[in-house]
């Protein structure tokens, strides 16, 4: 059958093409979006969608936790439009000065990198706050790396193509395009109303040579099924079968979310959970990471869509019969109730290598971003894999990004305690080994960061896994380490940083020797007393080994630690 479009046409739930043939004549269609749903264009193979130039894909962005005062989150989001800007996508083909009452109950406000002045951001594309004149943008773009890459910044709104070849961005929502909620903490739901050519057919996303993950844009007006995309010719060979999506209800702000499959079943991490829920949503973005330095083509085809996104199974992971340690750090706050930051899953089979990383571990496509990691050799992973062990095996956990206050562990042992004896949680910070539950339950360990520096230093928290009952006692600390710590250590890359205990006040200096006593870098500085903590830039061409840290001065104090640069 086939039909022409003759006046503009609002879909709530889908347009479905069955062998047929539909011209929506460059009509304004709108794909509504709203808080019980977003509508969807389902699988055209087979069928014709034709005059599709003024389709209108919206995207209902909701206050995560329901209160206004923490309604602003980041979010990673695409457009399935061709050849449009962010500007007119995402702000209604307009700016804000900073001054002129501005009204709207869709789209957003978009702030610039050290815009300065009205005159500058809004040449750019970009709104005006004064507040933020010289801050940070409310956009990025995802910069790939050879392992794991960063957020960078865009240099403005207006460019076109902003959503070719699948890009998807880092947006900071603060709700509605309105200057009421371009200031102080306010906020509300918006909805997201790009406009322009639809997307269709089949889809290639080129996967650069050299790269660890790769940030996609989810193509259609349609949730997209990871599984069938995973299951597409070469993308098994080229992709692990995982994918990061950004949860906004995780953290202060919004943090990674991994699905990933392991021994027959997908895991959602946060929760550790077995989950069907493997759907990419209409304006979502998602991160894979790649197999092969080789690069390729990623394909993604019509028929990868999906009706919904199924509600996810929530059983704990020691139910699906694979043992593991999951670490979820948590915390309660006035107005914000209890919130999971981060979490972390170590799954334990005998399947599985000792290897530093390999393709059953998972790293945040970001190092910098999160709350939580176990820490290996070159990178902070979310997901590890390892065997069993027969003796006595540790994990040692990184915290960063952390605000002062109070915060909890959850500690859940799934299906461990008949392979292990014992497991603890050692804060070397408090002096303190925690021992875990073993049947099942979670363990609540409470703890504080406060304003001293070495409550948050990357060494504080460590999982003790011993296979045999035994008594296990602090360790206690060496000279050097009681003076001073160094991390990260072994050094991955070019700085490292130093802290020392409390110190008069007087003039230092810290001095890093080599093999052999020979001196590499020297660096005097006047101190005014207390902790001293210190950025030491590794200088270019040194190579790797051990070197020993030496600071001198004051009351003719010596102190030296000792650290391994890689």
């Amino acid at each position: 059958a086939s039909a022409t479009l003759g006046s503009s046409l609002q879909i709530h739930d889908a347009l479905l093409l069955n062998a047929a043939q539909l011209d929506l004549a460059g009509q304004n269609l709108v794909l509504r979006s709203t808080a019980t749903g977003t509508a969807r264009v389902g699988d055209l193979t087979g069928s014709v969608l034709s005059g599709a130039t003024n389709v209108t894909v919206e995207r209902y962005i909701p206050q995560t936790l329901g209160t206004s005062n923490i309604g602003r989150r980041w979010r990673v989001l695409t457009s399935p439009i061709w050849s449009t800007t962010v500007n007119k996508a995402w702000q209604n083909s307009g700016t804000w000065n900073g001054t002129t009452p501005l009204s709207g109950s869709t789209n957003t406000l978009i702030t610039g990198n050290r815009q300065g002045t009205a005159a500058t951001a809004n040449a750019n594309g970009y709104d005006f706050w004064s507040s933020v004149a010289t801050g940070g943008a409310s956009i990025c773009r995802y910069v790939t790396g050879s392992s794991q890459g960063a957020w960078g910044t865009i240099p403005g709104t207006l460019a076109t193509g902003a959503f070719d070849a699948e890009k998807a961005y880092l947006l900071y929502i603060r709700g509605p395009r309105s200057s009421t909620y371009s200031t102080g903490t306010t906020s509300a739901p918006t909805t997201l109303q790009p406009t322009g050519t639809l997307k269709q057919g089949d889809i290639n996303v080129t996967i650069a040579p050299n790269t660890g993950f790769t940030l996609v844009g989810n193509p259609y007006a349609s949730p997209l099924d990871f599984d069938k995309v995973y299951d597409n010719p070469g993308n098994s060979g080229l992709i692990k079968r995982q994918f990061w999506v950004w949860d906004a209800a995780l953290g202060d702000g919004g943090n990674y979310r991994l699905i990933k499959y392991m021994n027959g079943q997908y895991l959602s991490m946060p929760e550790g959970a077995p989950t069907t829920l493997t759907s990419i949503q209409s304006g979502q973005g998602f991160f894979v990471e790649s197999l092969t330095t080789a690069g390729g083509t990623l394909k993604i085809f019509e028929s990868d869509k999906t009706a919904n996104a199924p509600t996810p199974v929530n059983v704990l992971l020691g139910h699906a019969g694979m043992p593991g340690l999951v670490v979820s750090l948590r915390r309660s706050e006035a107005g914000y109730g209890d919130r999971v930051m981060d979490e972390v899953i170590s799954v334990i089979h005998n399947r599985y290598t000792v290897r530093p990383t390999d393709a059953d571990d998972a790293a945040h496509p970001v190092d910098s971003d999160g709350h939580l990691a176990i820490r290996a050799p070159g990178r902070s992973i979310s997901l590890d894999a390892r065997p069993l062990t027969r003796s006595r095996d540790t994990l040692h956990l990184r915290l960063q990004n952390l605000p002062p206050g109070t915060y909890r562990f959850h500690v859940r042992m799934d299906g461990l305690g008949a392979l292990l004896g014992q497991a603890w949680l050692r804060d070397a910070f408090a002096g303190e080994l925690v021992p875990l539950r073993m049947d099942g339950g979670e363990s609540v360990i409470l703890f504080t960061v406060d304003a001293k520096q070495d409550s948050l230093y990357p060494d504080r928290f460590s999982l003790i896994l011993s296979a045999r009952t035994e008594t296990v006692r602090m360790a206690p600390e060496s000279e050097a380490s009681r003076e001073m710590r160094v991390w990260p250590n072994p050094v991955t890359g070019r700085s490292f940083h130093l802290q020392t205990p409390e110190l008069p006040s007087g003039s230092y200096v810290a001095e890093l020797y080599g093999i052999g006593g020979t001196l590499v870098w020297r660096k005097p500085w006047t101190h005014g007393g207390g902790g001293a903590v210190m950025r030491i830039d590794i200088p270019w061409g040194m190579p790797s080994g051990r070197y020993t840290i030496r600071v001198t001065g004051g009351e003719s104090r010596k102190l030296h630690a000792e650290l391994v640069v890689e």
